[in-house]
């Protein structure tokens, strides 16, 4: 039943539509990080603090969408500084990295999807209806309530650690193959743990390969 469960959980997350958002933020980015801000304008507003000597940023607007790009100027870069991004609220964002961090410090917005090849992803919020972070080797760290939506934190080598809020409701599921599920005080190796905080339709999934996965609440 739990494997079901979980099956469904994923689909769900993967393929369910998001009627919210009528505008998208699209992020690609090379050896820069990312920090993410709730802005108060009407548009995205970028400050490009990276290295200009290793990397080139590009950002272009379409219908109401932005794009924002950064490639290395050479097959060697690394550290080439930040892009601090604030965004409006109503915008769809979908970002992914390559050796780049990315932190989230206000909203996550309606709908966030975030993949760093090689980075970590510390996140002070989950979007309103659906979050994708996904990380190959990095860490994932949430501090954030949890009151809506579908959630699905995954690392390949990396630990999740999430820190629910008061007042968070939903069922929350702590899963690694290789490593240690942890809910609470309850710890198990190499399974996956499910928790109740409520009974509303939200859900939660922290899933590591060879990392820990933690939630906490």
């Amino acid at each position: 039943m739990k494997i079901k469960f979980l099956a469904s959980l994923t689909f769900s997350i993967l393929f369910a539509a998001n009627s919210y958002a009528s505008n998208i933020l699209e992020i690609n980015v090379t050896a820069a990080d990312v920090i993410l801000e709730s802005g108060k304008g009407k548009e995205p507003s970028i400050t490009d603090n990276t290295n200009k000597s290793q990397v080139k940023v590009t950002i272009e607007k379409s219908d109401g969408n932005f794009y924002i790009t950064s490639k290395g100027l050479s097959n060697s870069v690394s550290n080439a500084g930040q892009l601090i991004i604030q965004i409006p609220e109503g915008y769809k964002i979908n970002a992914k990295g390559m050796s780049s961090n990315f932190r989230v410090t206000s909203s996550c917005g309606t709908k966030i999807k975030i993949r760093s090849m090689s980075g970590d992803i510390r996140s002070n919020c989950l979007a309103v209806s659906e979050t994708q972070f996904e990380s190959m080797s990095g860490d994932i760290k949430v501090n954030s309530s949890l009151k809506s939506g579908m959630h699905l934190l995954s690392s390949m080598s990396g630990d999740i650690d999430v820190m629910l809020r008061d007042g968070s409701t939903g069922k929350v599921v702590a899963i690694s193959e290789k490593g240690s599920a942890q809910i609470n005080q309850e710890t198990k190796r190499a399974g996956k743990i499910l928790k109740e905080l409520g009974k509303d339709e939200v859900v939660l999934v922290a899933k590591t390969i060879s990392g820990d996965a933690s939630i906490e609440f």
